[in-house]
C-alpha cells in the first residue's frame, strides 16, 4: 500500500505565500505567511510567454522548459536574486526526500498550489508546466514537476462556500451540450460516440443537446433556454464541448461562450457569469462541469481554450464540486506537460 505525503503552497491574493508538508497525516513543517516578492522581470517573461502558448507558438521542449523556469522563479525566487526563498527551499527538500531508488517503494508525494482571495491573475497561469531550473551544486532540479513518476502536482481555488449536494447513484445522469451554429460549426462526434458505448452499457443516463437524429439546416440548435431548461432535469455531470470568445465590457474582459439562436444558424453569446449563476441556481445534484473547446479549424479555436479556462473559475466559485477544463490546446507529443485545469471547493 502507497504512502501518501502533501506539501501544500498557498498563495493569498498574489501577494502572500506560505506552506505546509505533512506526511503519514501528521504537519511535519510548516513556513508562515510572508510577502510573495515577483521579480519584475521574471513576471514579464512569463506573461509574454503564456501568450506564446495560447497563440500556439511554443513548439520546442526547451522553450516549454523556459515557460516553466520562470513559472518556478516566480514563486521560489527571492527578488532579483537567484536564490530560494522559504517556501522554495522546503519544496526542494521535500522533493529531495521524495526520491527513492528502491524500486518497491510506492509512495507519492501531492504538491498541491491553492490560491485564496480576490485575485485571479495568477491562478489563471499555467502552472502545470512548473519547470525546476539547473542550479549549481543541487540534485532536485531540471525536469517538469508533472512528469515526475512519485509526484503529482495539482492546483485548485478555495472557495468560501461549498454547496450542499445530494449524492449520486448510478447511473449517473450527463448532460452532452454542444451548440453547433451553421456559420460556426463544432465538431464533437467522437466525444459522444464515447458517451453514446457508457450509455449503452448502464454506466451512464445521457441526454443530449441538440436532441440526436436531428438534421438539415439548424441542426445543432441548441439556445439558452434550452440548456437552462435541461438543467431542470438535475444531471449529475455536465460536459460543454463548444466555442468561446473574450468580449470587452467597459475596462474588462468577459468570457463567453456560443449558443445558438432559434433558427440554429448564429453564434448567441453567454457570458461566464450568467452561465455560472444558472447552472448553480437551476442544478442542485451537479457533480462536475467538464468544459471543452471543440477541436476543428476554427480561428476561434486557440481563443475557445482561453475563454473556457476562465469560464471554468467562474463555474468553480459558485461551489460547483468539481470544475475540468482544457487550459491550453495540447499539441501530441510536442508537449512535455498537459495543460488542464482541475478546480474544486473543499
Amino acid at each position: 500500500m502507497s504512502d501518501m505525503a502533501e506539501f501544500s503552497i498557498t498563495i493569498e491574493d498574489g501577494r502572500q505565500i506560505r506552506a505546509e508538508y505533512r506526511a503519514g497525516g501528521r504537519l511535519e513543517k510548516k513556513v508562515a505567511n510572508h510577502p510573495l516578492d515577483l521579480n519584475t522581470v521574471h513576471r514579464r517573461t512569463t506573461e509574454f510567454l503564456i501568450r506564446l502558448l495560447q497563440q500556439g507558438r511554443l513548439e520546442q521542449a526547451y522553450e516549454y522548459e523556459v515557460l516553466g523556469e520562470n513559472l518556478f522563479a516566480c514563486l521560489f525566487y527571492v527578488g532579483e536574486a537567484a536564490r530560494l526563498n522559504e517556501v522554495g527551499q522546503m519544496l526542494e527538500d521535500v522533493m529531495s526526500n521524495a526520491r527513492s531508488e528502491d524500486p518497491d517503494d510506492e509512495s507519492l508525494l501531492r504538491i498541491t498550489l491553492d490560491f485564496e482571495g480576490s485575485s485571479t491573475e495568477l491562478s489563471s497561469w499555467p502552472w502545470e508546466y512548473l519547470f525546476s531550473p539547473e542550479r549549481p551544486g543541487q540534485g532536485e532540479c531540471h525536469f517538469f514537476l508533472a512528469q515526475r513518476s512519485r509526484m503529482a502536482l495539482t492546483r485548485q481555488i478555495s472557495l468560501k462556500k461549498e454547496r450542499p449536494i445530494s449524492s449520486a447513484r448510478p447511473p449517473l445522469k450527463v448532460l452532452f451540450v454542444a451548440p453547433s451554429a451553421d456559420d460556426h460549426p463544432v465538431e464533437s462526434s467522437s466525444v459522444l460516440e464515447e458517451l453514446t458505448k457508457l450509455h449503452e452499457h448502464g454506466k451512464i443516463r445521457l441526454s443530449q443537446l441538440p436532441s440526436p437524429g436531428e438534421s438539415g439546416p439548424g441542426r445543432g440548435r441548441v439556445t439558452f433556454g434550452d440548456f437552462t431548461k435541461a438543467l431542470g432535469t438535475d444531471p449529475h455531470v455536465i460536459h460543454f464541448v463548444g466555442h468561446g470568445v473574450h468580449k470587452m465590457q467597459g475596462d474588462r474582459a468577459v468570457g463567453q461562450l456560443g449558443f445558438t439562436d432559434e433558427s440554429g444558424q448564429h453564434n448567441v453569446w453567454v457570458s461566464d457569469q450568467t452561465l455560472a449563476n444558472e447552472i448553480a441556481d437551476k442544478s442542485r445534484s451537479l457533480h462536475l462541469v467538464f468544459l471543452q473547446a471543440c477541436e476543428s479549424a476554427d480561428s476561434m479555436t486557440t481563443t475557445s481554450y482561453q475563454t473556457i479556462a476562465g469560464v471554468a473559475q467562474s463555474v468553480s466559485r459558485k461551489g460547483v464540486p468539481a470544475v475540468v477544463a482544457m487550459h491550453y490546446r495540447v499539441r501530441g507529443h510536442r508537449q512535455r506537460a498537459v495543460a488542464g485545469v482541475l478546480l474544486g471547493a473543499r
